[in-house]
């Protein structure tokens, strides 16, 4: 009998000490952060993104239980036919802020997320069986910039702030989905007021309403650059403004670039990093150095922004900056130390006279009679359209296209509510599958073959609006059967770029050799979907070779340094 006693306390011990140690072990039976927001999409918005590690939990509340393999997720779509479905060729829209709750709508917060391009679009893993609140606040700034106006199909028809409760019982729910639908006819965020100038004169056309850097705002202790400190910067993409935008002379823009802090130290006020330095081009009326407002952990990715103003000279100019220590160091991006660059072309304003009076467009679904065309020179991917017009005038154009190209519009003005909206071949609006909240920006690819409508629509925020349209269309590149590699001959003038599109699988290995007289051209290389960019012209690169990160449409753009004449061939492989 006393060694059975003996026996059992033994036993009693050993399980007590087991369960000691599990509780001790990442992971089992303790809590954990929730998941890092994973970085949005990009889009036309100044986004703040955490510092990695960072946890994601509202202040005062508590997050789930972690469990493995448990999670919420699902899609957040254009529902572009608002019929409450996904429906195929609607695509994800990234970019969108997801909070979680625990409990019964609404909840106690317990994390956010924000959606991108996979599938499923946003996720939520490690959460513990229970009762949970998916939500999404369209009025919320980051969903504001994204998703305009418009309202919610899925999972129920409503505006502004959504839910959908989800009871999770020891299985992964990845249907939770909400569909959008984008207003049409160029129907997007209200923008605030602009002064205006008199009839002729270019003025402030905001870009983005915000033009600070900002990032989680804790500054490192004491002042100065701490000992031993390596100061690095990654660029990740353009915010605003992308290259060869084109402006009018005198218009006010902001250039924002996101980049990434790689290296051991913050930058900000009081760390030994806290400027940007103009070291090159046209400083197209900025200053010489531009002061970094807010700290920026070792890390952690950030928006950095300069007000400029277009030069008064026709052509295209570029403005060329650099992170500045304290001690005057200049610090580039990658590991080139390359500069950070704004690329604008800027084509003159149209004549104050002779205002053209409104297309008459009839309601949808007849599509608008008439129309100026829009015609590309031999070769060139891209072309031009300028005009004048009266207050809540609209200018019509018409573009031939093909079902499945992808099409660009950027639109200038001195009227802060010009914008542009696009009709089907059959007069339907298509909302873009990118876009920005303003109006200016529209890109998609187009469902059919025949003559689509371009409007550019003046608003009423200034008397008269003078406008620039940009409308590109690229080359799609396409090998030959059993083929690895082709081969693309051109010719770019007047600073235009040249744009192709090229499809091809992730992991797969793409090079591309840009022959072209020296000094004259590069190449900018970027995913159509992700935005991600591979190389960019900014480098001086005219060659590239890496392995590709996802299966998506790539853009490789000839961008030329000047305004001459450039031949060029462009050899593309992928095997």
């Amino acid at each position: 009998m006393k060694s059975k006693q003996i026996f059992l306390v033994a036993l009693v011990l050993t399980a007590a000490f087991v369960m000691s140690a599990c509780d001790a072990l990442p992971g089992v039976g303790g809590t954990s952060g929730n998941p890092t927001p994973t970085l949005p999409f990009p889009t036309n918005v100044v986004i703040s993104t955490a510092v990695p590690g960072a946890e994601t939990v509202a202040p005062g509340s508590t997050a789930a239980a972690p469990q493995e393999g448990v999670g919420i997720g699902g899609q957040i779509f254009n529902d572009s036919n608002g019929n409450g479905a996904m429906d195929g060729g609607e695509p994800v829209i990234a970019g969108v802020l997801v909070n979680l709750a625990t409990g019964e709508c609404p909840g106690t917060p317990s994390g956010q997320t924000t959606s991108t391009a996979d599938t499923p679009s946003y996720q939520f893993a490690g959460l513990a069986s229970g009762d949970y609140c998916v939500s999404i606040d369209a009025a919320q700034a980051q969903n504001a910039a994204v998703l305009g106006a418009g309202e919610w199909t899925v999972p129920q028809k409503t505006s502004g702030a959504i839910s959908a409760a989800v009871k999770l019982r020891k299985q992964t729910k990845d249907n939770v989905d909400f569909g959008w639908t984008f207003s049409s006819l160029g129907g997007g965020t209200p923008v605030a007021p602009q002064p205006t100038a008199e009839a002729g004169q270019a003025t402030a056309v905001p870009v983005l309403p915000t033009p600070t850097a900002f990032v989680q705002p804790t500054a490192p202790a004491g002042g100065g650059a701490p000992q031993g400190c390596v100061y690095r910067a990654n660029f990740l993409q353009d915010v605003t403004v992308p290259d060869g935008t084109v402006m009018t002379p005198g218009t006010q823009f902001v250039k924002t670039w996101r980049v990434l802090n790689s290296g051991t130290c913050s930058w900000g006020p009081g760390s030994g990093l806290s400027n940007l330095a103009f070291v090159g081009g046209n400083q197209m009326g900025a200053p010489n150095l531009v002061p970094i407002p807010n700290a920026i952990p070792a890390g952690a990715t950030a928006d950095l922004s300069i007000n400029m103003v277009a030069p008064p000279e026709v052509g295209t100019h570029k403005s060329n900056w650099k992170l500045r220590a304290d001690d005057g160091t200049l610090i580039g991006v990658g590991p080139s130390n390359v500069a950070l660059y704004a690329l604008i072309r800027v084509r003159a304003a149209p004549p104050p006279t002779g205002v053209t009076p409104p297309t008459a467009v009839p309601p949808p679904p007849t599509a608008p009679s008439g129309g100026q065309a829009i015609q590309f020179a031999p070769g060139a991917t891209e072309a031009e359209a300028t005009g004048q017009l009266p207050a809540n005038g609209i200018a019509t154009y018409t573009v031939s296209a093909q079902a499945g190209q992808n099409m660009q519009l950027s639109l200038s003005s001195n009227s802060s509510s010009a914008r542009v909206a696009v009709l089907t071949p059959t007069g339907v609006p298509i909302p873009p599958q990118r876009g920005n909240p303003e109006g200016t920006y529209w890109q998609g690819n187009l469902p059919a073959t025949g003559n689509y409508v371009i409007q550019v629509l003046a608003g009423s925020a200034a008397p008269t609006a003078n406008y620039s349209l940009n409308v590109t269309i690229p080359v799609r590149i396409v090998f030959a059967p059993g083929a690895i590699s082709a081969q693309e001959q051109g010719t770019t003038s007047n600073g235009r770029i040249v744009t192709y599109l090229l499809k091809a699988n992730g992991g797969q290995t793409m090079t591309v050799n840009l022959n072209a007289p020296p000094d004259s051209a590069g190449i900018t290389i970027y995913g159509l979907d992700d935005g991600q960019p591979l190389i960019r012209s900014q480098s001086g690169a005219t060659s590239f070779s890496g392995q590709l990160p996802a299966t998506q449409d790539y853009v490789i753009q000839v961008v030329p340094f000047g305004n001459g004449q450039v031949n060029y061939t462009l050899d593309v492989t992928v095997q």
